[in-house]
């Protein structure tokens, strides 16, 4: 697809800022050095977000949105002032954290087909008063560009019909190895207005019933038990930004373990699918009562019957409590939640 127009800008961590900084912006020509890594990163774009992301509607639940109107502004204008304006929201979303960035808005098109990538780099504060007012050099973007080229946050949008398409998109975060996590919140959720295509419900939903399905379908016990103690320990993931392909590395599983499970997913790129783990979702269909003692035991059962499996002696007001249980090892199953 043909490159038309590439905007950079440098933005300031300014969320808590009642008067934002000016907003420097540069043109950058199709020749050079700088025009062919940004092409080079352009031309991967397609292959290299593999986050699937939708813009979500306002806060009245209309099919509206900021930053989708933006971007399609850009799209039909082709020109520095409104890149700007994208510039803006994602410095007025930017904490010291992050620090400040460098902006790329790369616009092409072929035939009726329009594709805007959307870049941030890290950006060094030595290098402010380099830029002056709402101007910014080439060379001083290309001196900043060059030095961070392989750690950026990326999101892509297609489409033929700006009335009707470029609600959905694709992004990736290539600065989670340096330093700056959760790419959800920041990237996505405040600065891009979206969220995961997979919603938090229907991705948490997927994963507890892959696990109770595994747990099910195997005669290993070994792998019953890995998948079990997962589930249990799963509890502690709530708000968390994951994948079913996480998952497996969060919990070590054994390749064992991760086949059983990937044999309940209707295809295996679900397993890569993000989504926003959801504690209560995953409740309703793997529920366990779970007991820690300090002595390192961990005593787990289905709720409904975690008292006739565990028959507890003493009172229950002892600070030392003694649990006996007995009979024969046949299975080890997650029950969805009554």
């Amino acid at each position: 697809m043909k490159i038309q127009k590439i905007y950079s800008y440098l933005s300031y961590p300014s969320k808590h800022e009642e008067q934002q900084p000016e907003i420097g912006g540069a043109t950058i020509p199709h020749k050079g050095r700088l025009y062919e890594m940004l092409k080079d990163i352009f031309d991967k774009s397609d292959k290299e977000c593999n986050i699937p992301i939708c813009f979500t509607p306002d806060a009245n639940g209309a099919q509206n949105n900021a930053c989708r109107n933006e971007i399609i502004a850009l799209i039909n204008s082709s020109g520095i002032t409104a890149g700007r304006k994208i510039a803006e929201r994602l410095q007025s979303v930017t904490t010291g954290k992050s620090g400040m960035g460098l902006l790329f808005l790369i616009v092409a098109q072929e035939e009726k087909t329009h594709k805007i990538m959307i870049s941030r780099f890290p950006a060094d504060q030595g290098i402010m008063a380099e830029q002056n007012s709402k101007t910014l050099k080439v060379e001083f973007v290309e001196q900043v560009f060059l030095k961070n080229a392989n750690a950026y946050k990326s999101a892509v949008y297609k489409g033929a019909s700006t009335a009707a398409d470029f609600w959905l998109g694709d992004a990736v975060d290539k600065q989670t190895n340096h330093g700056i996590k959760d790419v959800a919140n920041y990237w996505i959720r405040e600065f891009l207005l979206s969220d995961f295509k997979t919603t938090s419900k229907a991705g948490t939903k997927r994963l507890a019933i892959a696990l109770k399905d595994a747990i099910t379908n195997t005669d290993d016990l070994g792998v019953k038990h890995e998948l079990t103690s997962s589930a249990i320990l799963a509890r502690n993931m709530g708000g968390k930004n994951t994948s079913i392909a996480e998952f497996y590395n969060q919990f070590h599983l054994s390749d064992n373990a991760k086949a059983v499970i990937n044999k309940q997913l209707k295809s295996m790129r679900l397993a890569g699918d993000k989504f926003q783990f959801d504690i209560d979702e995953f409740t309703k269909h793997i529920s366990y009562k779970t007991l820690e003692i300090d002595n390192g035991a961990i005593l787990t059962a289905p709720v409904d019957k975690f008292d006739k499996c565990f028959k507890e002696q003493g009172a229950e007001n002892s600070r030392v409590r003694t649990f006996q249980t007995s009979g024969r090892v046949i299975n080890e199953k997650l029950k969805k939640s009554k």
